[in-house]
């Protein structure tokens, strides 16, 4: 009899660590779902990636072909353009930034002017002027966001 008892709880336990599985949840762990990113980061990418852009056509920028040239400074308008639009989805839906991540995000800015300016003076590409005045604007945007918050 106890030996029937003993099959009977494993045959019921073996059932129960069979079925439970399929009615779980597999939660997909992974760093973006445990921690979205904010519009300001993603403006803060965005510029960032514009950093990079200047750079590069700064230090590359007599060797590399006029469609290259182009295009990388197409790009950088377009990322600071997206930057724009993050900041003011971000202000629009009343996200709270720290103070000093603003500050940051206009040095950053203040450095993408400075690099335009530079080449500005080598090359007088309308899109340089472009970068210039959308860099010009973003600040003037970042500005008024430390003004709010404080």
């Amino acid at each position: 009899m106890k030996h029937k008892s003993n099959i009977t709880k494993s045959l019921f336990f073996f059932i129960i660590v069979s079925v439970i599985p399929l009615y779980t949840k597999q939660v997909p762990l992974s760093f973006d779902s445990l921690f979205p990113s904010t519009w300001f980061k993603k403006a803060l990418d965005s510029c960032m990636q514009a950093w990079d852009d200047m750079q590069l056509f700064q230090e590359r920028g007599q060797h590399i072909n006029q469609d290259d040239h182009q295009l990388l400074l197409d790009a950088t308008v377009g990322r600071l353009v997206y930057a724009h639009f993050c900041l003011e989805h971000m202000v629009k839906i009343k996200h709270k930034v720290i103070a000093d991540d603003i500050a940051y995000l206009i040095q950053v800015v203040e450095h993408i002017q400075q690099v335009s300016d530079q080449e500005k003076k080598c090359d007088n590409d309308e899109r340089l002027l472009c970068i210039q005045k959308i860099s010009n604007q973003l600040k003037l945007f970042l500005e008024k966001v430390i003004v709010a918050h404080s």
